[in-house]
Protein backbone atom coordinates (compact mmCIF):
# COMPACT_ATOMS: atom_id res chain seq x y z
CA UNK A 1 0.00 0.00 0.00
CA UNK A 2 3.17 2.24 0.75
CA UNK A 3 4.71 1.37 -2.51
CA UNK A 4 1.02 2.18 -3.86
CA UNK A 5 0.83 5.41 -2.40
CA UNK A 6 4.39 6.86 -3.28
CA UNK A 7 4.28 6.20 -6.84
CA UNK A 8 0.67 7.65 -6.89
CA UNK A 9 0.92 10.81 -4.91
CA UNK A 10 4.76 11.54 -5.67
CA UNK A 11 4.55 15.04 -6.10
CA UNK A 12 2.68 15.64 -2.90
CA UNK A 13 4.37 16.83 0.05
CA UNK A 14 5.41 13.50 1.64
CA UNK A 15 7.76 12.67 4.39
CA UNK A 16 8.34 10.10 7.10
CA UNK A 17 5.90 11.80 9.62
CA UNK A 18 2.85 11.86 6.62
CA UNK A 19 3.64 8.21 6.00
CA UNK A 20 3.65 7.13 9.21
CA UNK A 21 0.54 9.01 10.31
CA UNK A 22 -1.33 8.07 7.21
CA UNK A 23 -0.40 4.28 7.82
CA UNK A 24 -0.74 4.33 11.58
CA UNK A 25 3.26 2.61 12.01
CA UNK A 26 5.86 4.32 14.18
CA UNK A 27 8.15 5.89 11.89
CA UNK A 28 11.74 3.83 12.67
CA UNK A 29 9.36 0.45 12.45
CA UNK A 30 8.17 2.03 8.93
CA UNK A 31 11.55 2.74 8.08
CA UNK A 32 13.56 -0.42 8.98
CA UNK A 33 10.61 -2.41 7.12
CA UNK A 34 10.69 -0.50 4.12
CA UNK A 35 14.63 -0.79 3.93
CA UNK A 36 14.11 -4.41 4.67
CA UNK A 37 11.68 -5.80 1.97
CA UNK A 38 12.70 -3.00 -0.94
CA UNK A 39 15.80 -1.55 -0.15
CA UNK A 40 16.02 1.91 0.62
CA UNK A 41 14.37 4.03 2.48
CA UNK A 42 11.06 5.59 1.98
CA UNK A 43 12.05 8.63 1.23
CA UNK A 44 15.26 7.80 -1.00
CA UNK A 45 12.35 5.49 -2.87
CA UNK A 46 10.51 8.74 -3.13
CA UNK A 47 13.29 10.57 -4.62
CA UNK A 48 13.79 8.04 -7.12
CA UNK A 49 10.25 8.06 -8.37
CA UNK A 50 10.46 12.04 -9.24
CA UNK A 51 13.54 11.52 -10.67
CA UNK A 52 12.01 8.94 -13.13
CA UNK A 53 9.08 11.07 -14.01
CA UNK A 54 11.55 14.20 -14.16
CA UNK A 55 13.90 12.42 -16.37
CA UNK A 56 10.70 11.24 -18.62
CA UNK A 57 9.58 14.84 -18.86
CA UNK A 58 12.63 16.44 -19.43
CA UNK A 59 12.73 13.98 -23.02
CA UNK A 60 9.22 14.29 -23.69
CA UNK A 61 8.41 18.32 -23.09
CA UNK A 62 9.73 21.36 -23.83
CA UNK A 63 8.60 22.24 -20.20
CA UNK A 64 11.01 24.48 -17.72
CA UNK A 65 13.20 23.41 -14.77
CA UNK A 66 11.17 25.05 -12.83
CA UNK A 67 7.65 24.03 -13.55
CA UNK A 68 9.41 20.12 -13.97
CA UNK A 69 10.67 20.67 -10.76
CA UNK A 70 7.40 21.62 -8.59
CA UNK A 71 4.99 19.05 -10.69
CA UNK A 72 7.64 16.07 -9.46
CA UNK A 73 6.75 17.27 -6.18
CA UNK A 74 10.64 19.10 -5.86
CA UNK A 75 10.69 22.62 -3.68
CA UNK A 76 12.58 24.57 -6.02
CA UNK A 77 14.46 23.95 -9.47
CA UNK A 78 17.64 24.49 -7.57
CA UNK A 79 17.17 21.56 -5.32
CA UNK A 80 15.78 19.59 -7.91
CA UNK A 81 19.19 20.37 -9.78
CA UNK A 82 21.16 19.35 -7.21
CA UNK A 83 19.44 16.07 -6.38
CA UNK A 84 19.47 15.38 -9.70
CA UNK A 85 22.94 16.08 -10.67
CA UNK A 86 24.19 13.98 -7.80
CA UNK A 87 22.06 10.84 -8.38
CA UNK A 88 22.60 11.36 -12.11
CA UNK A 89 26.12 12.53 -12.60
CA UNK A 90 24.82 15.33 -15.05
CA UNK A 91 22.68 18.59 -14.60
CA UNK A 92 18.78 18.05 -15.86
CA UNK A 93 19.59 20.40 -18.82
CA UNK A 94 22.58 18.25 -20.17
CA UNK A 95 20.62 15.68 -19.59
CA UNK A 96 17.93 16.53 -21.70
CA UNK A 97 20.33 17.53 -24.74
CA UNK A 98 21.81 13.85 -24.04
CA UNK A 99 18.43 12.37 -24.54
CA UNK A 100 17.38 14.48 -27.51
CA UNK A 101 20.63 13.27 -29.38
CA UNK A 102 20.18 10.11 -28.91
CA UNK A 103 16.83 9.95 -30.14
CA UNK A 104 18.16 11.54 -33.67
Amino acid sequence: KILDFLNTNFADNITLEVLSKMFFIPKPTLTYNFKKYVGKSPIDFLVDVRLTKAKQMLVSTKKGLEEIAYLNGFSSANYFGLIFKKREGLSPLNYRKNQINKQY
